[in-house]
């Protein structure tokens, strides 16, 4: 997983990218031990400058961004953090890796970035007593920040004390990418256009496509010879092919790097779309712009609900909010007789709460059901737009019985709005995941 990892890297990274070094580390005898920690890569600066450093008797933590002029310093950097090495504001940090993981291995990913986790043991996180003298002494910084958790929050870190162990999260953006806005199907006519960074070698990228329905294996081609690439400017390359299509009602797009996929997305041509939902919903919302954002942007757990029970309407799902307070935030029924409860949350923090409600809920409505002479299957799903890799007690909401839905999913399920859905198969396709033996009622 690791030599795969820094294989990729080695293919997206370029001179010129940009690195984003986030940690919160304890001072301890052997040194400065490392909490947790993100290194970032990208082929585009910050929109924000949001260097930083604190200091404190116990705990250093901070932010550093800066240019990477060649790509053995990137590389060189991977491979340190790899081994448990951090260098950053003129202090070395450690941590003893004792396991990885990835998600480079999953198979159904539609936007991929490099990401690798080096984890340690969880002996090494604080004492509760610790951290409570910790967050005090955040409050009277220079910079202050109410607590360990406000500090991890800006960060977009684990809070240390909140079950994960100290870990080491890297992550490489690709340098080259499928512009979603620029990119149309009409006519059977495929029109691709890719933004890549200047000093990217475009003999590392493969493109292909693949129509449907098509005319047979015409359908499916190689097009990474047909892209007309402009000279760079102003920092970006731009790439356009023009393909042609047979009988397509949509496209799929497939973007690859270094032998590592960097995209696959699904067009289609808006004239052909056969979701009479989606037509409906799209004649007031255009492209799911309101949608889209309340699912991905939303600050507010309601519009979240609304995006998300918006979403699951063009799934051809039921769903209706509750105006009850005790109540889930979302029930959903299916053609055939399922019931789903759901609950939405925009944070991890909420993650204990919410797992609890749905099992209690869950529960309730079964009793009420099989009383009433319905016992029609429930089930209970958990709604997170964080990515999957950022949740660290999955296993407490699989162990339950209850569907995880990510953002992984949130875009998958975007993925699928263009055409009509069978709910129920949707259904059993996501309680798949759920491990064998659980009672998911």
């Amino acid at each position: 997983m690791i030599a795969a990892f820094l294989s990729a890297a080695d293919a997206w990274v370029c001179d010129g990218y940009w690195v984003d070094i986030r940690y919160v580390a304890e001072r301890a005898s052997a040194g400065v031990v490392v909490w947790q920690a993100s290194i970032s890569f990208s082929p585009v600066p910050p929109k924000v400058d949001s260097n930083f450093r604190i200091s404190t008797a116990r705990l250093i933590a901070g932010q550093l961004q800066r240019a990477i002029s060649k790509k053995k310093q990137a590389l060189d950097l991977l491979r340190a953090a790899v081994d448990g090495r951090i260098e950053v504001h003129d202090q070395k940090l450690a941590l003893h890796v004792i396991d990885s993981s990835s998600d480079m291995s999953l198979r159904d990913r539609w936007y991929s970035i490099l990401q690798l986790s080096l984890i340690s043991d969880r002996s090494n996180t604080p004492l509760t007593t610790d951290l409570a003298e910790i967050d005090n002494a955040l409050r009277t910084q220079v910079l202050p920040f109410d607590g360990l958790a406000d500090l991890c929050g800006w960060l977009g870190l684990l809070a240390p004390g909140s079950g994960s162990a100290p870990q080491i999260h890297l992550q490489v953006g690709p340098p080259c990418d499928l512009v979603l806005g620029q990119t149309t199907l009409a006519q059977n006519k495929f029109q691709l256009t890719f933004h890549a960074h200047p000093k990217f070698d475009i003999s590392r990228m493969d493109a292909a496509i693949r129509a449907a329905p098509g005319r047979g294996l015409d359908a499916r081609k190689q097009i990474t010879e047909k892209i007309r690439w402009r000279r760079p400017r102003d920092g970006l390359r731009i790439g356009v092919a023009e393909v042609d299509v047979s009988e397509a009602d949509n496209a799929l797009a497939m973007l690859m790097i270094g032998g590592a996929i960097v995209r696959r997305h699904w067009f289609i041509d808006p004239a052909k779309a056969r979701n009479g939902r989606l037509l409906t919903m799209q004649h007031f919302d255009k492209d799911l712009r309101m949608i889209r954002a309340a699912v991905f942007e939303a600050t507010e757990s309601a519009r979240f609900e609304r995006g998300v029970a918006a979403l699951l309407f063009l799934l051809g799902f039921t769903a209706a909010i509750p105006l009850e307070t005790d109540s889930p935030d979302i029930v959903v029924t299916t053609p055939g007789g399922r019931v789903v409860l759901v609950e939405c949350t925009i944070r991890i923090a909420d993650f204990a709460s919410k797992v609890g409600k749905l099992v209690d809920r869950r529960g309730s409505v079964v009793r009420a059901l099989t009383e009433s002479g319905h016992p029609n299957p429930v089930l209970a799903a958990l709604v997170c737009r964080v990515p999957r890799g950022q949740i660290a007690i999955q296993d407490q909401v699989l162990g339950h019985g209850l569907l995880l839905i990510t953002n992984e999913d949130l875009v998958t399920a975007f993925e699928r709005v263009r055409t009509p859905s069978d709910p129920d198969t949707l259904l059993q396709d996501a309680m798949a995941r759920v491990p064998e033996g659980v009672n998911a009622r």
